[in-house]
């Protein structure tokens, strides 16, 4: 059923069936968390609390390493920007120069709702027990140097009771992260969203909430696909890469270089193709007039490329 409902996505109507069914998983979402709804107040209370400044929003993608982290910084400093990263940026070279203000935290590797010893691994994320061992140990890491961060953290709802006796320092804030495929939402953080569950993604539209007057992206590459490669046995693989990749030791880098496609991404290169088009049709959904693209040879062309800061090496 989970492979029917990703095959289906870009349904513009959708069955009955897979509209109720989505539905019924909306509704036991939030009737799981019924007591703990009003942790969505606190987010609610940053609506539009940022519409005087602008931002920068990194991706995880190659593409970051176009841009002049120190250029950044001085808009940071003295042009009224924020920054906001995902993942495992603070992992990285790159964190050691610029310092972000807001922060996102939802792939279940780093919220540890993801079973890593599980047979079945490979079907939902396609890393192998040696690379999710690295990438645990870094998760950890990353714990201990976010713990103390004066930063906004934001994090899936329920998960701030789970980890704020861990981190000390962020002011942690909760958000719905339910997805809806047949919703327009790509705004509201308390209702559920209708674009792909990327980390990025859902920063995008919490940096949206907020109401900044320019979002600034980088690293929204989203270009997987074009590594895409297949074996005798009909397996299929892609490249992970990421702007971090000097950061990476030689056992990384060679684990990276062909991770096996996710069986709920597509087993064929057809319906992965087709799934993979659903992460570019998502970024539709989201508000044109003040969101540019710093990558000018970016596949993402839902966004302005035409940039009139200064940011590039």
């Amino acid at each position: 059923m989970q492979n029917k409902l990703f095959l289906d996505n870009l349904s513009l109507f959708g069955t009955l069936k897979l509209r109720s069914i989505v539905f019924l998983k909306v509704i036991y979402y939030y009737l799981k968390r019924l007591f703990i709804l009003h942790h969505l107040v606190q987010i609610y209370k940053l609506r539009n609390s940022c519409k005087n400044k602008s931002i920068f929003l990194f991706g995880n993608g190659p593409s970051v390493n176009k841009i002049d982290p120190h250029k950044v910084n001085h808009f940071i400093k003295n042009e009224n920007f924020d920054f906001c990263a995902v993942n495992l940026f603070y992992q990285t070279s790159l964190a050691k120069i610029i310092e972000p203000n807001m922060y996102l935290l939802s792939d279940g590797m780093y919220l540890d709702t993801v079973d890593t010893n599980s047979n079945k691994i490979k079907s939902h994320i396609g890393l192998d027990h040696k690379h999710l061992n690295i990438l645990k140990n870094k998760i950890r890491d990353l714990k201990n140097i976010i713990k103390n961060k004066k930063i906004k953290l934001f994090v899936p709802l329920g998960f701030k009771s789970k980890i704020q006796s861990e981190l000390m320092g962020p002011q942690i804030y909760e958000f719905s992260d339910i997805q809806n495929i047949y919703s327009k939402n790509a705004r509201n953080p308390i209702l559920p969203f209708g674009f792909f569950t990327l980390s990025v993604y859902k920063a995008l539209s919490i940096c949206s909430w907020l109401g900044y007057k320019k979002i600034y992206i980088a690293g929204v590459d989203n270009n997987w696909f074009t590594t895409l490669h297949s074996n005798k046995s009909n397996s299929l693989f892609t490249s992970d890469s990421h702007f971090y990749e000097k950061d990476k030791n030689i056992e990384e880098k060679n684990l990276s270089e062909s991770i096996r496609v996710p069986e709920i991404n597509g087993l064929t290169t057809g319906q992965y193709l087709y799934n993979y088009s659903y992460i570019f049709l998502s970024l539709e959904k989201f508000n044109k007039k003040n969101i540019f693209n710093l990558d000018p040879d970016s596949l993402v062309n839902n966004f302005s490329k035409e940039i009139e800061i200064d940011v590039y090496k």
